[in-house]
């Protein structure tokens, strides 16, 4: 049995990245299934534009959103309503594909700095799976 785990090297696994986004959709899978949440509403009924220009108010107005700035969520947002509707599936995955962006762009900045790309990459996979982040995906 030992044979058998030593013939397999564990480190050219860790040095794919596409291991992050196989952590990521296994570990939070089940968001993908869950309705709005708190104040989901809310910002959707804000976000409810009827034009496409009306996406781009971000670029040349400060506070959009009326209580917060945030850019890409004012961007993000309206543009799915005006291409899935009210669908609660595409804007968890539209948070999981974010979020799985930030854990890559995560594993590139630790192997910039010098560190193994095995190590780079599994600390980027416990990141990602860490269940304290349950607000980045389950949230929109």
């Amino acid at each position: 049995m030992i044979k058998y785990f030593n013939k397999y090297n564990y480190s050219e696994l860790l040095k794919n990245r596409s291991l992050i986004f196989a952590g990521i959709v296994i570990a939070w899978f089940p968001a993908f299934f869950i309705s709005f949440l708190n104040d989901d509403y809310q910002i959707l009924s804000y976000h409810n534009h009827g034009s496409i220009w009306d996406i781009l108010l971000p670029f040349w107005q400060p506070d959009v959103s009326g209580f917060y700035w945030r850019p890409l969520g004012n961007i993000v947002h309206p543009l799915i309503l005006l291409i899935a509707g009210f669908n609660p599936l595409v804007f968890h995955a539209a948070s999981i594909i974010i979020y799985g962006l930030c854990c890559y762009f995560l594993a590139k900045a630790i192997e910039m700095t010098g560190i193994k790309r095995e190590y780079a990459v599994l600390t980027a996979v416990l990141f990602a799976i860490l269940p304290s982040h349950e607000f980045q995906i389950a949230w929109i």
